[in-house]
């Protein structure tokens, strides 16, 4: 799994174990380059991926840098001849981090409106602020 950053990486990781689907996977982060060292690294890596028979994957950002970046390593896997799957981001998103900030906040939003549901409303006559003074019950 090629990303971008290393937080998107970490990102991803985090949304396949929401999914509880986690195959044994090494994660690569370009950091938003791709210098002559790095290419001749991820060259060899790609040797042993396909020497070991296993998948790679591109899951770069949706911005223009990202768009860029799939381009030149799905470039560098053809002159390989290795074959690669791009994961594309979820509409409107443009990293994997942001992806699971908005699934962490929709659930905080979901787990709000559950709780709003279950609250208990007390009738005025009975109430803690009766008590003290601060409302008086309806006649």
């Amino acid at each position: 799994m090629i990303t971008e950053s290393p937080i998107d990486a970490l990102s991803f990781r985090q949304l396949e174990a929401a999914s509880q689907q986690i195959p044994p996977t090494m994660y690569v982060a370009t950091c938003g380059t791709l210098s002559a060292s790095l290419q001749e690294e991820l060259c060899a890596l790609f040797q042993r991926t396909q020497e070991q028979y296993q998948q790679v994957f591109l899951a770069f950002d949706s911005d223009q840098a990202g768009v860029k970046m799939t381009e030149q390593v799905a470039s560098l896997l053809q002159e390989e001849g290795i074959d690669y799957h791009v994961i594309p981001l979820p509409s409107g998103h443009k990293d994997w981090n942001e992806v699971i900030q908005h699934e962490q906040m929709e659930q905080a939003r979901q787990r709000a409106h559950h709780q709003l549901l279950a609250f208990k409303q007390t009738a005025p006559e009975q109430s803690l602020l009766k008590d003290l003074g601060i409302a008086s019950a309806a006649s």
